[in-house]
């Protein structure tokens, strides 16, 4: 309700996304972050879910990998090209 105020609909629609997303295994802190940068978009929230696990399987932090992805709009190749330009910096 802090999020959404005390619009029920809105209330409602954020607990379903939320509770779907988990369901389907995805981390519910993860989700969260997701469901508010990509409010309206479940497509969205997928493929940032999606990109997200598949680049920390590769052994990325995950602070860094919503950075990249953010940062190109989700675009997991150079996303992937930032990540390892990051990790070979440090």
């Amino acid at each position: 309700m802090k999020k959404k105020g005390e619009n029920i609909v809105q209330i409602l629609d954020y607990l379903f996304a939320h509770g779907q997303l988990c369901e389907k295994g995805f981390e519910p802190l993860l989700v969260e972050e997701v469901l508010e940068m990509h409010q309206c978009s479940e497509e969205k929230m997928m493929e940032f879910l999606q990109l997200m696990n598949k680049l920390k399987e590769m052994g990325f932090e995950l602070k860094g990998i919503k950075e990249a992805l953010l940062l190109h709009n989700s675009d997991q190749d150079n996303a992937l090209e930032v990540l390892m330009a990051w990790a070979g910096a440090s």
